[in-house]
């Protein structure tokens, strides 16, 4: 199957050809029309040579692409895009050249005033202006020559003030390094007699130091003579210390061991107390936390059990109100007007049982 090839690309392409063409070429040339036939710039002008070898051969151009195989159309292409490229390529440095022709005449035209589409030599200086002009060079070639006679004559000053200067710096220079060499060596000099100076003076001391620690090296010798048999006498009191240490944690042991013996002992002396208090008393322990107590409490005649729940203060154990869990009957007695004196007399007791027994006492 043929590919189809767009004509307007072609001509397309042969116009950008033809743009890039040298002049002589286009003005003998013409450009394809739709139809394939050429558009002439005017009557003595030559279809494309493109073309012209096609006419020659009676086969126009959209006939020879439609008619071309496939294998070859790939081909033709491919060169078709190299030769785009290079023409794309020509075109971009014709442009460049059109701009840098044009900026160099832009720039002309400024420099000579030249309006454009007009000639220059029509606007050329006169000769008034010409004189003047050379009147006023010749004064500045004159300017430029005192100017440079004055430099010169500076130049000469400025080498006769350095040549001094580099005199008078080498001077210094020798000066300097004599100078310097005579501070070192007084300093070396005072440094020298300092240290004999600090010399003779810790000598004495020296030697004082010297007599001390022969003293103390001969009291240390005295000492360890005499600590040999006291050495023998360590070894011991440390046996001693871990036996004693020994028998102190085996007494310990046991001392805690009869300390939960007595506890356990005295618990359950508390608990038979307290079921003895119940049966003897009425009165049970039920349960106590940091800020109530709370109690059963049969009344005298022994027919009704109560629950007292005494609610304390969180700092101290004062009572601040009293719960009886079921009411009594008689509710005059348990009123808080007939409560408030007993509790501040129990509060300044600090004595609960007391405040009990009252209460057990009030019950119906």
């Amino acid at each position: 199957m043929a590919a189809v090839v767009d004509l307007d690309v072609v001509r397309s392409y042969l116009e950008v050809v033809e743009a890039a063409a040298p002049a002589s070429f286009r003005s003998t040339t013409a450009l394809p029309g739709p139809d394939g036939a050429g558009e002439a710039a005017d009557d003595n002008q030559e279809p494309l040579h493109v073309e012209k070898a096609f006419a020659e051969q009676g086969v126009s151009l959209q006939e020879m692409l439609a008619q071309a195989p496939d294998a070859a159309l790939p081909g033709a292409l491919a060169r078709i895009a190299v030769e785009e490229h290079r023409v794309k390529e020509h075109l971009k440095k014709l442009k460049f050249n059109y701009l840098e022709l044009q900026t160099k005449l832009h720039f002309l035209e400024s420099v000579i005033a030249v309006s454009p589409g007009s000639e220059p030599s029509a606007v050329g200086p006169s000769e008034e202006a010409a004189a003047e002009l050379e009147l006023e060079v010749a004064h500045a070639k004159r300017d430029l020559k005192r100017v440079k006679e004055e430099t010169a004559e500076r130049l000469q000053r400025l080498e006769a003030v350095s040549a001094e200067v580099a005199s008078s710096y080498a001077e210094y220079v020798a000066e300097y390094e004599q100078c310097r060499a005579m501070v070192l060596d007084l300093h070396a000099r005072l440094q020298k007699r300092r240290a004999q100076e600090t010399l003779q003076t810790h000598t004495a001391a020296t030697e004082a130091l010297r007599a001390e620690h022969q003293q103390l090296a001969g009291e240390i010798a005295s000492l360890e003579w005499e600590q040999r048999p006291l050495q023998g006498n360590i070894r011991d009191l440390e046996d001693d210390i871990e036996r004693l240490r020994k028998q102190s944690q085996a007494d310990v042991t046991r001392h805690d061991n009869d300390t939960d013996t007595s506890a356990a002992r005295m618990a359950a002396w508390y608990t038979s107390m307290l079921a003895l208090l119940e049966a003897a008393c009425g009165i049970a322990v039920e349960h106590i936390a940091a800020d109530a107590l709370v109690l059963r409490v049969r009344n005298t005649a022994n027919t009704t059990t109560y629950r007292f729940t005494l609610q304390l203060e969180s700092t101290h154990l004062h009572v601040r109100q009293v719960v009886v869990d079921p009411p009594p009957a008689e509710s005059a007695a348990w009123s808080t007007t007939a409560l408030s004196p007993l509790l501040q007399q129990a509060n300044a007791l600090r004595d609960l049982g007391w405040l009990v027994r009252q209460l057990q006492h009030r019950l119906p």
